[in-house]
């Protein structure tokens, strides 16, 4: 799958944000990893 750089940026601010609510403690790591892959393998809006 190829993905334009506009996506590829966009799929980055999400990992930057589900990162930064990790270390700050936020949400539960497995949850938020698990919450951003089904969101990345969702369709695109």
């Amino acid at each position: 799958m190829n993905f334009s750089m506009g996506q590829l940026e966009v799929i980055y601010a999400r990992l930057l944000e589900t990162d930064l609510a990790i270390k700050t403690g936020q949400v539960e790591d497995v949850l938020a990893l698990d919450t951003l892959v089904a969101a990345l393998c969702g369709p695109s809006e």
